[in-house]
C-alpha cells in the first residue's frame, strides 16, 4: 500500500534520539496498548508498488530505498550469467584476475603510506634506514608483480569484451522480454515471474 494508517504514521513525526536525550520517554499505542519506543529502534516498510506514490507526509519522513531492477541493470546481469554458462572459464578466470589486480593495488597503497610514515619520522640519513629501504623494496616488487597481472588481464578483457559484443543482443532481448512480462502482470497475474526464476528460465532456454 501507499498509506501507513494513524496509528503507525506518528512515528514519523518524532526524532527518538533527540527526544530520549532530553529524558523524555517516547511511547505509542497500537491496538490500544501502550508500547514504549527504544531510542534505537529502526523502522523499515515494504510495497510491492514499483514507484509508490506517497503523499507529501510521508516522503519527509522517510528514506525511500528503490530496490527494483533497472533494463539496463538487468543486461548487465544477464550478460554476466549468459558469459558465465558459455565460457565458464574464461569468465572465472577473468574474475579472479580482478580480484587479484584490487588486492595488488590495495597493498601497494598500503606500502606507499608506510613508506611515507617512514620517511617523515626518519631522523636519520634515507639511505641508512635500514626498514625504509625493506619496505621500499616490498613496494617495487609489489608494483612489478601488479603490472604483470594488468598485463595478464589485458590480453583476458580483450577476448572477453569480443564475447560480451556478440552475447550482448541476447542478454538485451531477454531483459525486454523480462519487462514486457512485469507489465503484461498488470492486465493478467498469472504472467507474474520471480526474477530468480526468469533468469533460470531463460538460461535454460539458451542451452
Amino acid at each position: 500500500g501507499e498509506d501507513l494508517g494513524p496509528d503507525l504514521e506518528p512515528l514519523l513525526q518524532i526524532n527518538l534520539s533527540a527526544t530520549q536525550a532530553q529524558g523524555q520517554r517516547v511511547s505509542l499505542y497500537l491496538g490500544g496498548n501502550e508500547v514504549e519506543i527504544p531510542s534505537e529502534t529502526r523502522l523499515y516498510f515494504a510495497t510491492k508498488a514499483a514507484n509508490p506514490n506517497l503523499r507529501g507526509g510521508l516522503w519527509n519522513g522517510t528514506t525511500v530505498v528503490n530496490y527494483c531492477v533497472t533494463q539496463e541493470g538487468l543486461e548487465s546481469q544477464l550478460l554476466e550469467s549468459i558469459l558465465s554458462a558459455r565460457e565458464p572459464d574464461l569468465h572465472d578466470h577473468h574474475s579472479k584476475l580482478r580480484t587479484h589486480i584490487s588486492q595488488r593495488e590495495i597493498e601497494l597503497s598500503r606500502l606507499e603510506m608506510r613508506i611515507l610514515e617512514l620517511v617523515v619520522s626518519s631522523d636519520m640519513s634515507l639511505l641508512e634506514n635500514a626498514k625504509l629501504l625493506d619496505v621500499v623494496e616490498q613496494a617495487v616488487t609489489a608494483a612489478a608483480e601488479t603490472a604483470k597481472v594488468v598485463e595478464q588481464a589485458t590480453a583476458r578483457v580483450a577476448e572477453l569484451e569480443q564475447l560480451r559484443a556478440v552475447l550482448s543482443p541476447l542478454a538485451q532481448r531477454g531483459a525486454l522480454l523480462f519487462f514486457l512480462l512485469q507489465d503484461m502482470s498488470r492486465l493478467e497475474p498469472m504472467c507474474a515471474y520471480s526474477l530468480g526464476y526468469f533468469k533460470e528460465t531463460f538460461l535454460e532456454s539458451l542451452e
